[in-house]
């Protein structure tokens, strides 16, 4: 919550109401957040496939990184990541809103 806090505390130093403070701040730490993890989820997923040569190996994350950046290309790795932020940023904004509600 450290980023969504501060965030969150300058937008109301600008002026901004409690609402939009609230809300934008969790949205962007939220995005950030699913976009930095989104390769090492989509990794963990493609190595559980059964027969995968690479879950074997000492570092299979990011053998498996390594090996989807170099055949389908760096963008492959966030592949689903529109689906996550979906799935996660409306939860983390709702838990922060009603933190910051029951804080006032």
């Amino acid at each position: 919550f450290y980023g969504s806090d501060m965030g969150s505390r300058w937008m109301r130093q600008q002026g901004y109401g409690t609402a939009v403070s609230s809300t934008v701040p969790s949205l962007l730490v939220s995005v950030f957040a699913q976009t930095v993890n989104q390769p090492f989820v989509r990794s963990s997923i493609m190595i559980q496939k059964p027969g995968e040569e690479l879950a074997s190996r000492t570092f299979p994350n990011f053998s498996m990184i390594r090996h989807l950046a170099s055949t389908k290309g760096p963008a492959s790795l966030w592949l689903g990541l529109d689906a996550a932020i979906l799935k996660t940023a409306p939860k983390y904004m709702v838990a922060v809103v009603i933190k910051d509600y029951m804080g006032q």
